[in-house]
């Protein structure tokens, strides 16, 4: 029950305010339902950011209940005003069959063979951003200009081991996860995981639901084609989601599918007010995008930048000064203008400490080609299976497109995308080409694969329409006037060709078959269920058991002093046990930042009971105890260790270290195996 009342939240989230938002605009329903995550991510920005500035604190009641309801009163008024004169576009039911499929796929590959409350997964990204979505859900703060990170409520900047900073940071799945944080649980693992599941079933194939749309307007093989591939690649969302994994990225990536088809549709089919009505929620969903993930929006001018030169293409030229210059002048002096905003971006300084980290893939010239071809993403690792049957539709897509004028542009894009994404995986990290092409995701192959991916589907799309229509035309044509008079002569075959489609692409993996060789992409992502199930994290299911007995012994306001190596510097972001320490790192090497109380914790902790120094800063962060759990990284000769890829010296956490049961000043509350928490006598 939790779980489906969980993921009943993050629906609810991330879509009623965006889609109210958007009704109230004036926009179709289909439409709003695609395009309502990223203006809801939108409005939760904007509002947090008012309410930041007002000193009001933001949650369910005032970014979500409150103004829905303003919202739904307006969408209701403007729906009565307006009825019989519903514009054009997508359908709810077509919409929503890209859902339910979604979300299927995801449910019985993946989600139903893991602990859904399991943390998911515990590695170095995020340890940040678990902390900051507690850190927002327990301050109110939802501010992504001025919001502090970890250490948000007033009566934990007092207890922050560094004075607390605030500035920029990308928060919008934050935002969306510590919404449904405050409203079903206090549970992080659900919470992420709801709101991943929401995403990658639901959001993603919605966005490409109205892209797919406005490359091919009123098509219904394209409709139920596209419902049949939105996530049928696994360079996305399934990569970044469950092998990296990166969370916010996806959501801003999931994002840009729905906010180029608002951009192409308002471009290329309305005109005068309409025109300006989608440039308003284009310009929205682009803000709910860039708050999610700036890199995101680098994916989303790959999309454009085609769709644009693919409209003065199609044009008559222009003349300038008595001087006609024609359609493909222009193109040039189009594609050189691009490219110098590239490179001015590139070469500014806000996107430095970007653009400029290496990333080393080095595959050779053909590896390389083979990979971009066959979406087979996932390189240097055991779940590299080519997706040869999209590879092949794509390349129908690609013949399609050329036929139809409103799709052309889509094959500029994959060309773009899989141009950036050779030049990542062929060069090497110190090639200046490289970090020029993708810099902007970090030089990362992976989130590279996952742009290219989605700039491949609507040509997926547009080749498996044009088997459906081949295969409706052809193999199932015998009499119009009969088809006519029973539709079910179409509907049957159609359906069950959709559905073997739907078993090829999805083919599970079979052990037997496994043993000898023979592997399938989502057969290792369903593996891969397996592996994370059985894998022991940074915190095991005991250690979450031993915290929550932490959580019902220790005083709300009392500071729980932590060996944050041990895996406990996950605990506030996903039990809300307030720990002293929820960074990864970096305690040791800014000695002249770091508070007195701090630094005493870590050095001499041990010595509470005999060195009043000690006893006096520990005094000024209120009642304390002191938590261990089990640590299985052990140091080297040098004292020296390594914790989920962040470097730290031992001899720095003696004090802590050096405390067992026998220890003068400290008094045993809980002990389980190894687990041990302590009250500090002060």
């Amino acid at each position: 029950m939790d779980v489906a009342l969980t993921i009943l939240c993050a629906a609810v989230v991330l879509f009623v305010p965006g889609f109210l938002l958007m009704r109230a605009l004036g926009m179709p329903r289909g439409t709003s339902l695609c395009a309502a995550p990223a203006m809801g991510v939108a409005f939760y920005t904007l509002l947090g950011e008012v309410n930041h500035l007002l000193g009001v604190a933001s949650g369910p009641l005032t970014l979500l209940v409150g103004p829905s309801v303003v919202l739904g009163a307006v969408a209701v008024w403007r729906s009565l005003r307006e009825r019989g004169t519903e514009p054009s576009g997508i359908s709810v039911a077509a919409a929503l069959r890209y859902a339910a499929i979604s979300l299927a796929a995801f449910w019985i590959i993946f989600y139903r063979h893991i602990p859904f409350d399991a943390l998911l997964m515990e590695y170095y990204d995020n340890v940040f951003h678990f902390n900051n979505v507690r850190a927002i859900a327990e301050s109110g703060d939802y501010s992504l200009l001025h919001a502090l990170r970890y250490y948000a409520t007033p009566a934990d900047v007092k207890i922050a081991p560094w004075p607390a900073s605030s500035s920029f940071y990308p928060y919008g799945w934050h935002f969306v996860c510590a919404l449904v944080l405050q409203m079903s649980s206090k549970s992080m693992a659900l919470a992420s995981n709801a709101v991943n599941y929401v995403m990658c079933g639901a959001v993603f194939p919605l966005g490409m639901a109205l892209l797919n749309e406005a490359v091919t307007p009123d098509d219904p093989h394209a409709r139920l084609a596209g419902s049949l591939v939105a996530t049928a690649a696994t360079g996305f969302p399934w990569m970044l989601v469950l092998l990296w994994p990166l969370f916010p990225n996806s959501l801003g990536l999931a994002l840009v599918p729905a906010t180029v088809g608002l951009f192409v549709v308002g471009v290329r089919d309305k005109s005068g007010r309409e025109k300006m009505l989608y440039a308003l929620v284009f310009a929205l969903s682009l803000i709910g995008v860039a708050a999610t993930h700036p890199n995101a929006v680098f994916t989303l001018l790959v999309l454009i930048f085609p769709f644009l030169g693919g409209r003065i293409l199609a044009g008559q030229g222009i003349t300038f000064r008595g001087r006609h210059l024609s359609r493909w002048t222009l193109a040039a002096l189009y594609c050189v203008a691009c490219g110098c905003v590239w490179l001015l971006l590139y070469l500014s300084p806000a996107f430095q400490g970007i653009v400029d980290y290496n990333w080393g893939t080095d595959l050779s010239l053909t590896d390389g080609l083979h990979d971009v071809l066959t979406m087979g993403y996932m390189y240097h690792m055991d779940l590299d299976e080519p997706q040869y049957l999209l590879t092949a539709l794509a390349v129908i897509g690609c013949i399609s497109a050329l036929k139809a004028k409103s799709g052309r542009w889509t094959i500029g894009a994959f060309a773009l995308a899989s141009t950036i994404l050779y030049g990542e995986l062929v060069l090497s990290s110190e090639n200046v080409l490289k970090h020029l092409l993708a810099g902007f995701w970090y030089t990362d192959p992976y989130r590279v694969a996952a742009s290219t991916t989605i700039c491949v589907l609507p040509l997926v799309t547009l080749g498996l329409a044009a088997c459906l229509r081949w295969f409706d035309h052809v193999v199932l044509h015998t009499d119009a006037q009969t088809a006519g008079e029973n539709p079910r002569r179409r509907r049957i075959p159609l359906g069950a060709l959709s559905a073997l489609f739907l078993v090829v692409i999805y083919f599970p993996q079979i052990p037997a078959l496994y043993e000898r060789g023979y592997q399938t992409s989502f057969g290792d992502y369903r593996m891969l269920a397996d592996i994370i199930t059985a894998r022991k994290d940074v915190l095991d299911h005991g250690e979450i058991a031993f915290l929550t007995k932490v959580n019902d012994v220790v005083p709300h306001d009392a500071v729980v002093i932590n060996y944050p190596f041990d895996g406990s510097n996950f605990a506030y972001g996903a039990l809300g046990t307030r720990v002293l320490y929820r960074y990864i790192g970096g305690y040791d090497q800014s000695p002249e930042q770091e508070t007195l109380a701090s630094q005493l914790c870590r050095t001499r902790l041990d010595h509470v009971a005999t060195d009043e120094t000690v006893r006096s800063a520990l005094r000024e962060l209120g009642d304390c105890y002191f938590l261990r759990l089990e640590s299985t990284y052990a140091p080297d000769e040098n004292g020296q260790g390594n914790y989920l890829g962040a470097p730290f010296s031992y001899p720095a956490w003696e004090g802590m270290l050096s405390v067992n049961d026998e220890t003068p000043g400290f008094t045993l509350v809980l002990a389980e195996g190894p687990f041990r928490l302590y009250h500090i006598d002060l």
